[in-house]
């Protein structure tokens, strides 16, 4: 659904891993959605490595922090 931007710093997206791995899949459109609303609204973004297969552009932001 709609995401709201509330004074969000940073977003860290990755899939389940471990025992749960492979229950619940991203879809690659839900990762897009987030990383694209991210951008525009120039809020760092960071894909964990277990989104990989999914979507492979490797996007590692962090905030800028004074």
């Amino acid at each position: 659904g709609p995401f709201i931007n509330a004074n969000i710093d940073w977003v860290i997206l990755g899939a389940e891993t471990g025992k749960r791995k492979g229950k619940i899949v991203p879809k690659k459109e839900w990762i897009e959605n987030i990383v694209n609303y991210c951008k525009w609204n120039n809020i760092p973004v960071y894909l964990k490595d277990s989104l990989k297969d999914i979507y492979p552009e490797k996007i590692k932001m962090f905030p800028n922090y004074k």
